[in-house]
């Protein structure tokens, strides 16, 4: 059943846009060959692709994506949609002029695109004419990329074939995927409340029976082996999504890990992600204590990864150096999170006990006031 649906929505409109680019390359192949109509056609297509490098996934993405994750974490959901239209407006009032002024003055345009087709009136004219055909995708594209910074996922089709696909190899903290999922509308938020009872589908260590999530994980070290695979298969595919995979840092003991991190690197999977939640604490120690991890950062870089850091807790930087992947082309991206266990109460911060302890009475009331003092958007009264 899930197939069938797949394949009937989102599946279709790959199989369609598959379709039609092979088509397309015939089309062209027949029609133009290799002579003059060939190259004004080829001319006149740099121009939008050069404008849709700065107002499409080029530079307005990487400027729009952590701004939009500011309103996002700052005013809430409402607000960062609010920014969202406006931002739309914005890239319409100055595209739209854009778009009709380039076209009407196409000719001079082209003369300083291409002079060499001055020599050769019938093909500057068809470069002209192709340039004006060609130049309004620029606005379809960049308003694709604006929604494309937004959304990378669809709810209604959590199985979508294109979909970008996350595994949490640290399978134990599915409660923070489970809100997140929720909040995306993947599943009613009241269901949160069935989180770890008899028969929920929200266990302990995080299941694939639940929509929006691809593997059950729990077992530590195995993550990125799987992401691994996951990228592996989507570039023998040509595919374009992204595989993102949160680990801990203390599964990084193990060796299964740095194996995943040498098949990465050795196939050069640039559209493989792992970001480390590098808090420093395992299940019974710190981590310096168990195995130290330093030069961790050189680590992932002698297996041949690109790595950024950045603060765990600031969600604008965690957007905007997600928004820069790959970090390098061909090699696969490493993102240490530097985070603080229990970060927003102090009694449970850096404390090794709560990496398992769950507070009860007047630990919660004390943790719920200290999270709702310190900015979380949290109701006072506590949970009814």
């Amino acid at each position: 059943m899930r197939l069938g649906r797949a394949v009937a929505t989102v599946g279709s409109f790959t199989l369609a846009s598959r379709t039609l680019g092979f088509v397309r390359d015939i089309v062209l192949s027949a029609v133009l060959g290799s002579g003059s109509v060939a190259d004004a056609f080829f001319v006149a297509f740099k121009l939008p692709n050069f404008f849709r490098r700065l107002f499409a996934e080029g530079a307005f993405s990487a400027a729009f994506v952590p701004l939009f994750a500011r309103e996002l974490q700052g005013a809430g959901r409402d607000h960062a949609v609010a920014f969202a239209r406006h931002a739309q407006a914005a890239l319409l009032v100055v595209l739209l002029p854009l778009v009709v002024l380039l076209m009407l003055a196409m000719p001079g345009v082209m003369a300083l695109l291409a002079p060499g087709l001055r020599g050769e009136p019938p093909t500057f004219a068809m470069a002209v004419t192709f340039g004006r055909i060609t130049f309004p995708y620029l606005l379809f594209i960049s308003l694709t990329s604006l929604y494309g910074g937004v959304l990378n996922v669809a709810p209604g089709d959590p199985q979508a074939p294109g979909r970008d696909r996350f595994v949490l190899s640290k399978g134990h903290a599915g409660a923070g995927l489970y809100a997140a999922l929720a909040e995306r509308g993947f599943f009613p938020v009241e269901k949160l409340w069935t989180h770890y009872q008899d028969g929920s589908a929200l266990c302990g260590h995080v299941s694939h029976e639940l929509p929006g999530i691809d593997v059950s994980t729990g077992a530590l070290g195995h993550g990125l082996s799987l992401a691994a695979g996951m990228a592996y298969a989507a570039k023998l595919r040509s595919g374009k999504q992204r595989i993102f995979c949160l680990l801990s840092d203390g599964e990084c003991d193990e060796g299964s890990i740095w194996e995943a991190a040498l098949f990465a690197a050795h196939h050069r999977l640039e559209n493989l992600v792992a970001i480390v939640d590098y808090n420093r604490l395992q299940g019974i120690a710190p981590v310096g204590d168990v195995l130290e991890l330093e030069p961790f950062a050189d680590k992932w870089r002698a297996f041949g990864w690109e790595v950024s850091e950045a603060d765990g807790h600031n969600h604008t930087a965690l957007f905007t150096a997600l928004n820069g992947i790959a970090f390098r082309a061909g090699k696969p991206s490493c993102l240490l999170a530097h985070t603080v266990k229990g970060k927003g109460v102090g009694f449970m911060e850096n404390t090794v006990l709560w990496h398992y302890r769950t507070p009860r009475g007047a630990e919660f009331d004390a943790a719920w006031a200290e999270l709702v003092a310190g900015g979380s958007d949290l109701p006072q009264e506590g949970l009814a």
